[in-house]
């Protein structure tokens, strides 16, 4: 059963957005971690009362270690909507599963992110 699956917690792994013009928001994903990531699925989708998205699904083969990856860009209306991003990935044997939730447009005060270079919101 599912419940008897130990799914050990996450660490060393962040969402950063990115404010680009015009309403676009860059995802990336960081791996802070001294191994590889691998194996990564990604799941978003965004909605409110009236509105839904359509349900975006990403394989990633793998991040390594102390990297990033960008998987996606919000657009306008959708960054509107409250954000939800699941992602499950590997370590060795192990599963990992991480849930992100935001709306972009009630994001403040950006700030460096020193991997990336630029500055955005980190989300843990």
């Amino acid at each position: 059963m599912k419940k008897d699956i130990y799914i050990p917690t996450p660490t060393g792994f962040q969402l950063a957005i990115i404010s680009q013009p015009d309403l676009v928001w860059d995802l990336y994903l960081i791996n802070k971690n001294e191994h590889s990531l691998q194996n990564i699925l990604v799941v978003t989708e965004a909605s409110n009362e009236e509105k839904t998205s359509s349900k975006l699904r990403y394989f990633l083969e793998s991040i390594p270690p102390t990297s990033f990856i960008k998987f996606e860009s919000v657009f306008g209306e959708v960054a509107e909507l409250q954000n939800l991003i699941s992602v499950t990935y590997y370590v060795g044997m192990d599963i990992f599963e991480k849930e992100f939730c935001f709306k972009a447009t009630e994001l403040n005060q950006p700030s460096v992110i020193p991997i990336l270079d630029m500055e955005g919101h980190i989300l843990e």
